[in-house]
């Protein structure tokens, strides 16, 4: 077991693609790092992404499966700031109000929760057309999750479990209540927190 010191009580730090080293940020820029080793490969220069920086809140990167995408959301308390940085260039994302709602989907796709308490939607977004879609609207908590084997999108309007199959592009109302949704790898179950 390997400990990392946190100045931050909630999320400041992501998985890479293959969950073997942690995305994080140091003085110098957005690092990964393998604890196996111990080393440290810098991902982003702080200059890479300073514009979306809020003064005392975490910055948190997610990576793209192929690594050639890379997300960054600063904030807290459901205001937050996105780039994505990519080959083709850099832009803001607006309206992220979740880092932990925020998932790359595929090498293209990333889903994430916009809106304001009471009023929550979840959004796919195409980082090739720089368009975004609404898949729900409307709801208390979303609690998005994403299966990625089955590449199952899960979400919630207002308690009630949904879901989008990513491949088929449909858009599914399972019909029960529940919580922190996460799919089997062939897609056929799942498994939930219900009444705690």
């Amino acid at each position: 077991v390997i400990t990392l010191e946190s100045s931050y009580p909630f999320l400041d730090f992501s998985m890479a693609p293959g969950g073997n080293t942690i995305l994080m940020e140091t003085k110098d820029g957005i690092i990964e790092y393998f604890p196996e080793s111990g080393r440290k490969v810098i991902v982003l220069q702080v200059r890479d992404y300073a514009d979306v920086v809020q003064a005392g809140a975490p910055v948190i990167a997610l990576m793209s499966p192929n690594r050639k995408q890379i997300v960054v959301v600063s904030g807290s308390g459901g205001a937050y700031r996105g780039k994505v940085i990519s080959p083709a260039g850099s832009w803001r994302i607006q309206g992220i109000t979740s880092s932990s709602e925020l998932f790359w989907v595929d090498n293209t796709l990333l889903v994430y929760r916009k809106g304001y308490a009471g009023n929550f939607s979840v959004h796919l977004y195409d980082t090739g057309s720089r368009k975004s879609t609404e898949l729900m609207g409307s709801s208390l908590n979303t609690n998005i999750q994403f299966s990625v084997f089955p590449k199952i999108i899960s979400f919630l309007q207002d308690q009630v479990v949904h879901a989008y199959d990513v491949r088929r592009r449909e858009k599914i109302t399972i019909g029960l209540e529940g919580e922190d949704v996460i799919f089997s790898p062939d897609g056929n179950r799942f498994i939930s927190l219900y009444l705690k």
